[in-house]
């Protein structure tokens, strides 16, 4: 096994592993909102203040989605580079 193909496992596996982090920390995060969700409305609290909870709720999804999507694109990034120097890698090979 050359180096290149052990650099992609390697970035395919640290990859899942992220992937699966934040598939974890989103159910913990849509939980937990749930959960608040309920008890802002137990409390009685007044339409401007669920407004600011509201919009504060959507700017960290924001956050968050943004963060997801950029750490994919530097997987994407290091995948697509990967794969041109195993391509090169190839066709430097002599022909047997």
């Amino acid at each position: 096994m050359d180096m290149v193909s052990i650099a992609k496992e390697s970035v395919d596996l640290q990859k899942r592993a992220t992937s699966n982090f934040f598939y974890a920390v989103t159910l913990v995060q849509d939980f937990a909102e749930k959960g608040s969700q309920y008890w802002i409305d137990q409390m009685n609290i007044d339409a401007q203040m669920k407004n600011v909870v509201d919009e504060w709720r959507a700017n960290y999804k924001k956050g968050r989605e943004d963060s997801i999507n950029m750490i994919n694109d530097g997987f994407n990034y290091m995948q697509t580079y990967l794969d041109e120097l195993s391509h090169q890698s190839k066709e430097s090979q002599p022909q047997e």
